[in-house]
């Protein structure tokens, strides 16, 4: 039984290796990158690492420093709520703490890429053509990571959320506290939150914007967007392509 058993799982691990080849063994680079001439390989990578690195600690400083300022005001107000007699302020302390939890949530498992820099492209092995490839490709990839977290700055939906999250921390103090500081949480949680999308890094946007036009040859690949705009009847719906 033991031996038949082992011949099963034999079978069925040679017949993953034929069928599905590419995930078994490293997959090739796109083809407009493997004509490059070594040299071209070199340029290219030290271009994006260079544009990675400069972009490091403008990225360390917005994540450092706005994580740490919702983690104090969550504390602050968490320890109010706590020591508080007043129902009225004891609502808008919980409000506060619950919407720090909640960016320090988002900063904590969303962090910013950006912050390591090339790290990750120097970790990879670069001792063949094939490595210095796939270290390309690979630098490519981070790069346009990059930007595409930056354009959310400019995105409907980021702001949109800061709004939602703030106008629900209002109604819950207008409802079980003060109508007054509902409205001075709504405005002040809207400020704080639309000065930190907009201190958020914006450099990588360029950068790929300058790669692209440095090295005519690159090609990403085909994406789609969509996004919201306002017009005067109402909004619009705007959807874009890249290739």
């Amino acid at each position: 039984m033991a031996v038949r058993l082992k011949t099963i799982v034999i079978g069925v691990v040679f017949s993953l290796i034929i069928i599905f080849p590419t995930t078994i063994w490293a997959a090739e680079v796109r083809p407009e990158l493997s004509v490059l001439s070594d040299e071209e390989i070199s340029q290219r990578l030290r271009f994006i690492e260079q544009r990675l690195d400069e972009g490091r600690r403008h990225a360390n400083y917005w994540q450092l420093g706005w994580s740490g300022f919702y983690a104090v005001s969550g504390a602050v107000s968490g320890t109010s709520a706590f020591r508080t007699d007043d129902g009225d302020n004891r609502a808008n302390y919980i409000v506060g703490t619950t919407k720090s939890a909640l960016a320090l949530t988002s900063q904590l498992l969303r962090p910013l890429g950006a912050r390591h820099g090339a790290d990750e492209i120097r970790a990879m092995p670069a001792e063949s053509r094939a490595d210095r490839l796939n270290q390309l490709e690979q630098a490519e990839e981070l790069l346009r990571q990059n930007a595409e977290r930056a354009g959310e700055r400019t995105m409907w939906r980021t702001h949109l959320t800061s709004l939602a999250v703030n106008l629900a921390g209002g109604a819950a103090i207008w409802a079980f506290g003060d109508s007054k500081d509902a409205l001075i949480s709504v405005a002040s949680g809207i400020a704080f939150s639309e000065l930190a999308i907009y201190t958020q890094p914006g450099r990588a946007i360029t950068d790929l914007e300058d790669y692209e036009n440095k090295f005519s040859g690159y090609h990403s690949q085909q994406r789609f967007s969509w996004h919201l705009f306002p017009t005067k009847k109402g909004a619009g719906v705007g959807i874009n392509f890249s290739f």
